[in-house]
């Protein structure tokens, strides 16, 4: 959907580590009852941090995110300038009806329409289809569809997307992902397939496997891809956690098929305020047998009036995680009215709303691929880190 991550996810050793990063419940922190602010983006040069992106975000007496704006730093003005804006439209529940993503028009200083997406939800408060559109200049046009299925559990098990054919005016398959779990629910893995319209099946595409520690936290994601009839190799990625339960390091490699061995790729180092909020995160390139700066990523936060706490973060799940179009949110007590957020590392919010069930679906699939912070409750905030493919 909307460009989001915008610096991050440039890059050959950026785009890797972003884009299939692998965490299950990364940052099960308590917070002191803040929302962030802003979130500034800095990329290394020159030996020296330079201003990159800028995002701003407003919320509505009910503390759901209403818009967010992105701005980039234009050094000949040494000023911020508009780029993007979302301006996002909720439900009475706290989900999303729809966002609606603006570009800035410098010549006339307005805001001109660039896409749609317009969500449906089943009784559980599930979605069910997601509908993106892109806007003609005089009317929305179709784009994109997705729909869901999911079992008897509520788990996701399969996410249809659909391409809109103008011809026909029909709905055509793009690709599917299926996903299996293990007996506690966690995920184990994930299918993607697309379409091969000259046989009119499905081929497969790339899968991920993953693996857990005690605590259900992802340790490793292995990534692989269909190559003449075999799964193959691909990117590894490798967490790395505190004693404190708080995510500290993330690595990813990729398979060197000379050698045969992992290859380090890039690395993201994240550090904290004393109140446990995410301050920082730096992320690195392997360069010439070395770690190289390459982006940094700061955090501020305001404080915001709250309803309920997440009391025991043990009983609280989030799968699948890596997730492709939708993540499931489930609780083992009533969280209901608690709210909730999910943002890009950027701090920029693209998702708000309150949970009105233990178990609720939330829809990542119009979002771009990377590393994103779910946000539980108010004066005692627990993080979550989910990972959109």
């Amino acid at each position: 959907m909307e460009k989001i991550l915008h610096n991050t996810l440039s890059g050959k050793g950026n785009t890797r580590r972003i884009s299939a990063l692998i965490l299950f419940i990364a940052l099960s922190i308590n917070l002191s009852g803040q929302k962030p602010q802003t979130t500034l983006i800095e990329t290394w040069e020159n030996a020296a941090w330079l201003n990159s992106t800028k995002t701003t975000y407003s919320y509505d007496v009910n503390q759901y995110e209403t818009s967010n704006l992105s701005q980039g730093w234009d050094q000949p003005s040494t000023s911020w300038l508009n780029v993007s804006q979302i301006i996002h439209t909720n439900n009475p529940n706290g989900t999303v009806n729809n966002s609606v993503v603006q570009s800035w028009v410098v010549q006339s200083s307005t805001w001109n329409n660039a896409q749609r997406t317009s969500y449906t939800y089943n009784a559980a408060n599930k979605a069910l289809t997601v509908l993106s559109e892109l806007w003609t200049g005089t009317a929305w046009f179709n784009l994109t569809r997705i729909t869901n299925t999911y079992n008897g559990s509520g788990n996701l098990t399969n996410s249809l997307v659909e391409t809109w054919n103008p011809v026909f005016s029909a709905w055509n398959n793009l690709s599917q992902s299926n996903h299996t779990y293990n007996p506690n629910e966690t995920e184990n893995q994930v299918v993607n397939q697309v379409w091969n319209l000259g046989t009119m099946s499905w081929d497969n595409s790339r899968r991920s496997t993953f693996t857990y520690d005690a605590s259900a936290r992802v340790l490793t994601d292995l990534q692989e891809i269909w190559t003449t009839g075999t799964w193959q190799n691909e990117s590894l990625f490798t967490n790395t956690w505190a004693a404190n339960g708080s995510l500290s390091k993330e690595l990813s490699q990729t398979w060197n098929t000379t050698s045969t061995s992992w290859v380090n790729d890039g690395q993201s180092d994240y550090s904290y305020n004393p109140n446990s909020t995410v301050n920082q995160i730096v992320n690195q390139d392997w360069l010439t047998n070395a770690w190289v700066n390459a982006e940094r990523i700061t955090f501020t936060y305001g404080t915001a009036t709250g309803r309920v706490e997440i009391k025991d973060e043990k009983t609280f799940t989030i799968y699948p995680n890596p997730a492709d179009d939708f993540v499931t949110l489930k609780s083992d007590f009533d969280i209901s009215a608690t709210t909730f957020s999910l943002e890009d590392l950027t701090g920029k919010q693209v998702r708000t709303g309150i949970l009105t069930d233990r178990i609720t679906i939330l829809d990542v699939s119009g979002l771009a691929k990377g590393v994103y912070l779910l946000r539980l409750g108010d004066k005692k905030q627990h993080i979550y880190k989910v990972v959109k493919r």
